[in-house]
């Protein structure tokens, strides 16, 4: 007897992947990178923010980053008070809501699996070249940069 053998005799397919499957676990792992390990707490931010991929983070400011994050922190009291999302993985998100931005500005795909610790270290520093003289990150000031328009 084959080890494949299906009782019944009925073969089934494995199931099929879809594209939001596959947008959804790049979001997933991002996220995991910035330091949101734990998959409860990482799935209900998700779904708590109404966050569906990666773009959804791209059209957001450091200031965005920061105020959905809060939101979400409200809502984590009593044995939810462990799925609080700290300082440095707000930073992080928000690295990555910036590196997912720039290449959608130049038509290219983000590739998630070039998000490392490394990329986060270099993109943060990219954006601190960035700041205003009131502290405030700015966008607009990447994208003239990136694009040499004034």
């Amino acid at each position: 007897m084959s080890m494949y053998h299906n009782i019944g005799g009925a073969g089934t397919l494995p199931a099929q992947v879809s594209a939001v499957d596959i947008r959804l676990e790049e979001l997933k792992t991002g996220l995991t990178t910035c330091g949101l390990t734990d998959d409860a707490a990482r799935d209900r931010f998700i779904s708590s923010q109404g966050l569906l991929t990666l773009d959804c983070l791209a059209s957001l400011t450091q200031k965005d980053v920061k105020g959905l994050v809060e939101t979400f922190n409200t809502t984590c009291v009593g044995t939810l008070k462990d799925q609080a999302i700290g300082y440095m993985p707000i930073e992080r998100i928000g690295a990555l809501a910036y590196a997912v931005d720039k290449c959608n500005r130049r038509n290219e795909r983000f590739d998630i699996n070039t998000w490392n610790a490394t990329a986060i270290q270099e993109v943060r520093s990219e954006m601190s070249d960035l700041v205003e003289d009131d502290g405030e990150f700015r966008k607009s000031r990447w994208y003239a940069k990136a694009f040499h328009t004034s």
